[in-house]
Order: structure tokens, then sequence, then C-alpha cells
């Protein structure tokens, strides 16, 4: 399952460090407004799995730089988490159970559901206590997922390595979406010295791109805008692969599967928010919400993802090559297989790893 660019970027933003400041840093948050409900929640207009995260501002430490020593675990027994969608006489209400997550670092409570939402509805967020009723709210309208022109379609070959016509990404605008994030990943074999055969795949997210004038919504069809592009130069694309890639003593070799590209979409909500976040070093960051009744937000987001992308062996020269890239041992060829199964040719197939060293199912 495709992991929302946009809710991991949140996770890292929501950590308890996130309401610590240094001595250096502006404090926004006076002792009244201490335990209020802070919610972090991306609706996923690509995805029928919903997540929102809630947790509550934390005191501050007496004899302390930090502002906050963290947030503060709620008990998700003690609260009821809905998402409520209407359109004229439509209506729908979605409830969202409590799930634990080993993974999450975070002290936040994680609440999921599944509903796919549809771009003609709008759609409200609703934080109820046992006891007290409503304590939070907030609303966001959907995102058609991004029109990508180029890499045309799944499963082609591309041309990484032409050092005059450089590869390129493109996409269309849709209605409402006003920031735009390309990734890109790479699956791949790592053979190590203990003699461990591993299917690996790492990310890479580059510079946002911000949108002021997103096409209107139409209710009858998808109105795409302005195209996007962004090239891509050899020579940039095997810095991205050195910080990619993280270098391992143990790694005999490594070698190429293939490569996928992913437009994520955002809304305002999540363009201002992020705005913040880079603007700033200290509190401020948190200043944006769109939550009524607390802290956080609620928005919108889409993706497109062209996958299964095979590269020329002109880069794969490059890549194995390369100063930049050389300590990382990739061969200058690709690993060949199919449906969840990889095998080097006339070699031996070995299970679908994934970075955290789980088979998967």
């Amino acid at each position: 399952m495709q992991t929302n660019f946009f809710l991991r970027f949140l996770a890292l933003l929501s950590l308890p460090g996130i309401f610590i400041a240094c001595e250096s840093e502006i404090d926004l948050y006076p002792d009244m407004e201490i335990n209020e409900v802070v919610v972090y929640g991306i609706l996923d207009c690509s995805s029928s799995s919903q997540i929102v995260k809630i947790g509550r501002l934390g005191s501050p430490k007496v004899h302390s730089d930090n502002t906050f020593e963290s947030l503060i675990e709620i008990n998700p027994d003690t609260v009821q988490v809905s998402v409520q969608a209407w359109s004229g006489d439509i209506y729908g209400t979605y409830s969202l159970a409590p799930v634990e997550s080993a993974e999450d670092p975070t002290t936040m409570a994680k609440f999921s559901g599944l509903f796919e939402p549809y771009e003609f509805m709008e759609y409200k967020l609703q934080v109820n206590g046992l006891n007290s009723g409503v304590i939070a709210t907030a609303k966001t309208l959907p995102l058609s997922d991004p029109k990508v022109l180029r890499p045309g379609m799944s499963g082609i070959p591309i041309s990484l390595g032409d050092t005059l016509n450089y590869f390129e990404c493109k996409y269309s605008t849709v209605p409402r979406a006003m920031i735009y994030k390309t990734q890109i990943s790479i699956q791949y074999v790592e053979i190590t010295e203990y003699g461990d055969t591993l299917f690996q795949e790492s990310m890479y997210g580059f510079s946002p791109v911000f949108v002021d004038d997103p096409p209107d919504y139409i209710d009858s069809r998808i109105n795409y805008g302005k195209e996007v592009t962004r090239a891509f130069a050899p020579s940039y694309l095997l810095n991205v692969f050195a910080r990619m890639v993280d270098f391992n003593r143990d790694v005999v070799s490594r070698v190429l599967y293939r490569m996928s590209f992913t437009v994520w979409a955002g809304d305002a909500v999540l363009r201002n928010y992020l705005q913040m976040a880079e603007k700033y070093d200290d509190n401020r960051k948190q200043f944006f919400s769109n939550i009524n009744g607390g802290y956080g937000l609620f928005a919108s987001s889409s993706h497109t993802t062209v996958d299964g992308l095979r590269v020329d062996e002109k880069f794969l020269e490059m890549l194995s090559k390369d100063e930049r890239t050389l300590d990382l041992k990739f061969r200058h060829f690709l690993w060949t297989g199919r449906n969840g199964w990889i095998s080097s040719e006339g070699g031996e197939a070995i299970p679908w790893i994934n970075n955290s060293g789980h088979e998967e199912k």
C-alpha cells in the first residue's frame, strides 16, 4: 500500500519535539491553552484507508529551555472520531476506530476507517468526548488524482542517462490542489557478505511546487489545468541516488530492479501549513491550524504513481562507476523478475523483502 507522503511528513512534525522550543525560540502557547486537543488528519482521496491522529498539548517544564516536554497521550476509549460526508440530500457518517501502531513514534492516538472519498461531496471531521460532546471539528474538500503525462505508463523503459535530452516528469494540475510533491522510488537487490539476499526499496522527495491558480472544479468531469514539467539531468539523479541509498559496508553488491515516480497533490490547507513549517524554526510553525476547538489540521491529498519503470543501460553504467555512487556498489545491469518475486536470469528466485526485513505476504 502506498504510504501517504503528506501523512508521513505530518508524522514527523507531530513528534513531541515539535512543541519543544530552544531558549531563542518563541512560545506561542500561554498556560490557558495547555491540554488543548491536537489533531492531524489527511483525507486520502486516492485510497479507501483514512487515518487521523489525536493528542493534547503537554505542560511546560519549570526549569528547562524547552517550552513543552511532550504531547500528552490520550486514552482512545475516551473519544469518538468520525467523518461526515454530504452533498445535497446525500449524507453519510464514517466511524474511525482506534488502532495500535508499534511503529508510530508519536504519543498521539491513531484512528483508522475505510471509505473512499468522492469529489462531489464535502467532508467534516468530528471528535467527540464521551462525556463532553463535540471537542473539535474541521472541514475539507476532496481532490482528483494528478494526471501524469510523463512517464506515460507503467512498466516502460526510461532513459535517465541521456546527457542531451534529460528525462522529464510531467503532470497536469487538478482543481483545489495548491501544492505538488514529486517522489522517486527505487527497488533493488542487496547481496551481503553473510550470504543474505534482500529486496530493498528507497524513496526520495523533491522540493514542492506551489500553485496559486488551480483549475476550477467542474461537477461533470475532471478539469485538468496547466502542465508542470521537471527535467532530471543524469548528474542530478546520481546525487539523488547518493542521498537516497545508505552506504552499508556489509553489502557486497546491489542490483537495481525497477523505479517509480509518484506525484502527490495537496489542498490549500496543506500548502499553507507546509509553507509555515518551512518558514519558521520555532513554535510559529504550529500557529497555522484549521481545527475548530484545537490545533492541527484536516486536509486533502491525492496521488498518481507510475511504477515498474526500467532504467537504461547508460545510466546503470554511470551509477556503477561514478565517484558519487561508487561506494553504493550498484551493478551495471538490471535484476529481472515477475509477480512479486524477483530472480536473476537463470538464477534462484528470492522473496520480495522490504526495508524492515519483513517478507511481504
